[in-house]
């Protein structure tokens, strides 16, 4: 008995020694799609954001298509700056594109 109450209080100890984060709100969730093509947006309330389309492509293989993805996404680190990210993923792979000024 003494074992269990010593194991609960040290959990609490634990729990209220991490301060909890408060959970972002999604305040923008956007999508749309079809059998060839998708897009979506959301943006959280901390100021998360991301944007993507991708559409089915004619492939470098005669006959074959390859989906081909565009997009882009938005966070700030933990000194506050904010980052900016555009980004494109095809059968060349993916890659991050410069961002436009």
């Amino acid at each position: 008995m003494k074992v269990l109450v010593l194991l609960i209080l040290s959990v609490i100890v634990i729990v209220q020694a991490f301060p909890q984060k408060e959970v972002p709100e999604i305040v923008l969730y956007e999508t749309d799609g079809d059998d060839n093509s998708y897009n979506f947006q959301f943006e959280t309330s901390d100021g998360i954001a991301r944007v993507e389309k991708g559409e089915l492509k004619e492939s470098s293989v005669p006959g074959e298509q390859q989906l081909s993805v565009e997009g882009s996404y938005v966070y700030s680190d933990d000194q506050g700056k904010e980052h900016r990210v555009r980004y494109i993923a095809d059968e060349r792979g993916y890659r991050v594109l410069p961002n436009k000024s």
